[in-house]
């Protein structure tokens, strides 16, 4: 039948006569909990969450893991006997009401939060103030970590408020950093403590905020604007780890930025990092003590799923210079036998130059998409074939995450914090090296390779869920 609908999986279970799922290794086994209420008998394996849910010879049956003589051999005795296959059903679905219901989920939650609480005082939950350049419809990493952290902060019964640059953005730098920095000050009269989703743009103004307010601030540290602005002046292809090993040209206005981002960051109560990577690249260079940083993982996606299997590369993002598109461009170029495509999506200063080469190169195959709204971006990762970023440098990109969620493979610079973490699930690429980034290319080209990578990223973990990230900056935030 192929993939069918969620909606309409209980029309198919409702006309089967037995469910089998014969798992090599299985998490939860939702699966087997749907197939009994809807009145099936089950077989399946001794394996993972499987275990909890069939007990042999009353909510099923059990077969053994990679023996189809075996399995064959229970498929028949369930059709064969109608006894013990209504025995299994009635058992089955009295289990289900039992242990799977809504209500009884819910009463089992409410049950163990009312045991624990992250506050000093539960009556008084904690006002928390949240700085961000961006919130959505703009697209941006900060703009989702932002949002999805003040609802996860709000269902944990926090009083959380969110400060953007919103319509300041009319106005001139400088001038809507003032702006900013007066919605902080009369915003933070009542927070508990301002936390900064930036280190320079919106945490500087942060920073003098909590100053004047004596507030305590948390600031996160993901992008790295300094880094990002000198190599879209100089057009130099410098990873983050070479800009921050080396001393560089920086120009009057990128030298005061990086003495008040340094002010901002020691000024901080925690400063917060994704990775290791990025903690140990900072800390030294802006003499920030290691006992006043933390790292917390960036959050991910809830599994989507793919959707189809198309001959679609995929790259989405911001176009600067800095995400290293042009050496991308030809690496597909040289690998690419006319059955491929290499989708750009998105908006940027580097849109028009990257036209007018992909013309004057007469490339083909390659196309160019506006920026779209988050849920269709979503479709169209899942509809790829793979996922693609070899910037100079990409931080914690949670685009990454999004891929890795919806199962497609990814191919990703190895100059960032997840190169620590996804260890076999994702390709990693010298971004320096257009060969290097063709020979990946051609690795996920091919089918069976791709497909392995597919099932990798069955097991994907490298990332927390939203509750949990929220729930560790309540933490550090409790701590303070």
């Amino acid at each position: 039948f192929g993939q069918v609908p969620y909606e309409e999986i209980p029309r198919y279970l409702h006309k089967a006569s037995l469910f089998v799922r014969p798992s090599r290794s299985e998490g939860m086994g939702n699966s087997f909990v749907e197939a009994l209420a809807a009145g099936l008998p089950i077989i399946g394996t001794p394996v993972g969450g499987i275990t909890d849910i069939i007990e042999d010879e009353k909510t099923g049956l059990f077969c053994n893991p990679e023996d189809p003589r075996d399995l064959a051999e229970k498929i028949m005795r369930l059709l064969q006997d109608q006894d013990l296959s209504a025995v299994i059903v009635s058992e089955g679905k009295k289990m289900v009401e039992e242990k799977f219901s809504w209500d009884k989920i819910a009463q089992a939650y409410a049950e163990l939060l009312s045991k624990f609480s992250i506050y000093s005082n539960e009556d008084k939950p904690m006002r928390i103030l949240i700085a961000t350049p961006i919130l959505p419809p703009q697209l941006g990493g900060p703009a989702q970590y932002a949002q999805n952290l003040l609802n996860e902060f709000l269902s944990l019964g926090q009083k959380a408020k969110v400060i953007s640059f919103g319509g300041y953005l009319r106005f001139p730098s400088g001038i809507r950093h003032l702006f900013y920095f007066g919605a902080l000050l009369k915003n933070g009269l009542r927070a508990d403590l301002i936390f900064s989703l930036d280190y320079s743009s919106v945490g500087i103004p942060a920073a003098l905020a909590s100053l004047i307010l004596r507030k305590p601030l948390v600031i996160r540290v993901e992008g790295d604007f300094l880094w990002e602005k000198f190599v879209e002046r100089t057009r130099k292809d410098v990873t983050l780890p070479m800009f921050y090993g080396k001393p560089q040209p920086l120009s009057r206005k990128e030298r005061v930025i990086r003495s008040l981002s340094g002010w901002a960051m020691r000024r901080a109560s925690r400063v917060v990092f994704s990775s290791e990577w990025r903690r140990k690249m900072v800390i030294g260079v802006y003499s920030i003590p290691e006992e006043k940083t933390a790292i917390i993982r960036n959050a991910r996606s809830d599994y989507r799923g793919r959707t189809s299997d198309s001959r679609i590369v995929l790259w989405a993002g911001r176009m600067l210079y800095l995400k290293n598109l042009y050496r991308l461009i030809r690496a597909f170029s040289r690998v690419n036998d006319g059955a491929w495509e290499l989708h750009l999506v998105g908006d940027g200063p580097e849109k028009e130059r990257l036209e007018k080469f992909l013309r004057e190169e007469k490339i083909k195959q390659v196309y160019i998409f506006p920026a779209i709204p988050r849920a269709k971006l979503l479709k169209k990762i899942s509809s790829a074939a793979f996922f693609v970023l070899p910037s100079l440098s990409d931080v914690g990109p949670n685009v990454i995450a999004d891929a890795a969620a919806a199962h497609t493979p990814f191919i990703l610079t190895k100059e960032s914090g997840y190169a620590e973490l996804v260890e076999n699930t994702g390709i990693l690429v010298d971004p320096l090296s257009e060969r290097d980034i063709a020979e990946k290319l051609k690795v996920l080209m091919n089918e069976s390779k791709r497909r392995e990578y597919e099932l990798r990223l069955q097991s994907f973990s490298f990332l927390k869920t939203w509750p949990q990230a929220a729930q560790e900056w309540l933490k550090v935030f409790q701590r303070l």
